[in-house]
């Protein structure tokens, strides 16, 4: 970037503007990757244009890669050496025959990475297939892409040093002149011959939510694989939603959506994932959080959104159960007519799918329950793992036994730890063993049986059982640490702080601080104040046990002022809620209370 930026700065000069103006083309540079012409045409349309500020500078790119910004290249007179539109222009005309034009026209849609498996589906979305790319196979269009690469306007992506079939990335001076050739190719209105522009949205719209989808399915089954293709696409994704909405073609953006949601989740993007969801529920929901008349298959997965947003990320478990209950009852009266069939009757694929919606509606009531502490949780997580089994869905079984476990384990009223191990080891045996983070997550809950069971035995005074059952337990929280995969942030973060609360009832100070640490380090980069801020607690009661143990005046002071700047952290992080986790603020406030007497305070 620094020849870049000595040309930018060049450029500048050339054009009269100060270095301030350049320091804001910073996404620009990003954008023309290097590519000398590219930059000196691309800023030249910026200056003309009277962008200044990097936030002009950032919507004038993003414009550019949706393809919704014209170039006036002031160059073409001069030739392929300083006119980028002249250069392109015989690249195009020398690499492609005229047939094959209509199709790399086609790459206009994609939004910075282009995959062959989009294109050639584009040719058989059934009512809305191309006929461009109708009867093209995967071996045509990649020679095609291969080709395109090979004249410098495809790049072939790769993965851990190995190249991703069928991924490409695009020049940089591409997005603004594939334009061209699509409006060339694909009119406003149909032509006696050829598609039009509409046509092809409409085509690639369907086929991009048909990836999203797959990919969603895949990564819900275990293939951890498929986040790093539905990283690729995330571009592609939000380019079909916000083209689905502005079309009205409603299925297809809730496709869209369940690719972005399981990128978004997996990574910890709350704020993002919430943004999106918020722009689309009045698409699908009435004020009364019915569904709009048209649009009842997407309105339950958009409700499953809202539900996950208002129990997870607001902690509003009021409104979280609300939503959900109605969810159910509506999930519950489309597989009625399914449910009502023999229990060996054979579904077919659209019975199934309607159960194993119910199944998991269903199984996330019961999660909110047990988040409010009912014992009811327990009857509505079995109603969910006989749905599962009544179409054999063992992902969905499997994760409801895990859930049965928690309430076991967590809910003073039905507690059961021998329940729980085994509602555990249920889940366990039914889960897919190729699946890191799933069997992760699997020992891991597995460990906090041994972790409580460790907690029991101590309060009744058997030392040598409660030795046996912390040994268990850290070896199953570093098993998990070990298996757990490195991008999946949130569930890291969680297993860290489990190592940490482990750690604390032991007494290792120094370990639980670095356990909590790491913890807190993972929860903040995903904005979950909730857990970030039940580990800071943990934290000052480690400092505080510390101090206790501490012979040395100055020495238990300073853990005790440790001590009371962790708790003072986690109620902060409590209070960003607004009230809804007020038993924790109250706990925090005690235990503040509490450091400062001992301060002196």
């Amino acid at each position: 970037r620094a020849d870049a930026a000595a040309l930018a700065v060049e450029i500048g000069r050339e054009r009269g503007l100060s270095r301030h103006d350049v320091n804001a083309w910073g996404p620009l540079l990003d954008y023309c990757a290097g590519n000398p012409l590219t930059l000196r045409v691309i800023a030249g349309q910026a200056v003309r244009q009277g962008l200044r500020t990097q936030a002009q500078i950032a919507a004038f790119i993003q414009a550019l890669r949706d393809g919704e910004q014209h170039i006036v290249d002031v160059d073409s007179a001069q030739g392929r050496d300083r006119s980028l539109g002249a250069s392109l222009d015989y690249g195009f005309r020398h690499a492609f025959r005229p047939d094959e034009l209509p199709i790399i026209a086609l790459l206009h849609l994609f939004q910075g990475t282009v995959d062959v498996d989009t294109l050639e589906l584009m040719g058989r979305v059934g009512d809305y297939a191309l006929p461009e790319l109708q009867g093209k196979t995967i071996v045509q269009l990649t020679a095609l892409l291969d080709r395109a690469a090979e004249a410098g306007l495809l790049t072939p992506l790769t993965h851990d040093a190995s190249r991703l079939t069928g991924y490409y990335s695009i020049h940089p001076a591409l997005p603004w002149y594939l334009r061209q050739l699509f409006d060339q190719s694909y009119p406003f209105h149909a032509a006696q011959r050829g598609s039009s522009a509409e046509a092809a949205l409409r085509a690639w719209v369907e086929a991009m939510g048909e990836m999203g989808n797959y990919y969603h399915r895949q990564s819900s089954e275990g293939n951890r694989g498929a986040f790093v293709f539905l990283a690729l696409e995330e571009a592609n994704l939000l380019h079909a939603r916000r083209s689905g909405r502005r079309h009205g073609w409603w299925q297809r953006v809730t496709y869209a959506m369940q690719g972005l949601n399981r990128l978004y989740e997996y990574q910890g993007r709350t704020a993002e994932w919430a943004r999106l969801v918020a722009e689309i529920v009045p698409d699908y929901c009435t004020p009364d959080d019915d569904p709009i008349p048209g649009r009842e298959e997407e309105y339950a997965l958009v409700m499953g959104y809202r539900v996950r947003l208002a129990w997870q990320v607001e902690r509003n478990l009021r409104r979280a159960t609300a939503i959900q209950v109605k969810r159910v009852a509506w999930d519950r009266r489309r597989a009625a007519a399914a449910l009502a069939l023999p229990p060996d009757a054979p579904l077919d694929a659209a019975q199934r799918y309607l159960i194993r919606t119910l199944a998991i509606s269903t199984g996330t009531l019961g999660q909110i329950l047990k988040e409010q502490r009912s014992p009811e949780c327990v009857a509505a997580y079995q109603e969910a793992i006989q749905y599962a089994q009544r179409i054999g869905d063992t992902t969905v079984e499997s994760t409801t036994h895990f859930q049965l476990g928690n309430a076991y384990q967590d809910l003073p009223a039905i507690r059961d730890l021998d329940a729980a191990e085994a509602a555990y080891r249920s889940g366990l045996k039914l889960a897919n063993p190729n699946d890191a983070l799933a069997s992760a997550l699997n020992i891991r809950t597995i460990g906090t049986v041994y972790h409580k069971r460790f907690i029991d035995a101590r309060a009744r005074g058997e030392s040598t059982d409660a030795l046996r059952y912390a040994q268990a337990t850290e070896q199953h929280y570093k098993l998990a640490l070990a298996l757990c995969p490195p991008t999946a942030v949130a569930d890291l973060g969680l297993m860290y702080g489990t190592l940490g609360d482990l750690y604390r009832d032991v007494g290792r100070a120094e370990q639980a601080r670095e356990a909590y640490e790491k913890s807190i380090q993972h929860d903040d980069l995903i904005g979950d104040h909730y857990r970030s801020g039940s580990n800071r607690v943990s934290l000052a009661v480690v400092y505080l046990r510390a101090a206790h143990r501490e012979s040395t005046p100055a020495h238990r002071r300073d853990m005790l002022q440790r001590a009371l700047a962790y708790a003072q952290a986690g109620l902060r992080d409590y209070k960003s809620y607004n009230g809804r986790s007020v038993d924790q603020e109250g706990n925090a406030h005690r235990l503040i209370e509490d450091i400062k007497k001992e301060l002196g305070e």
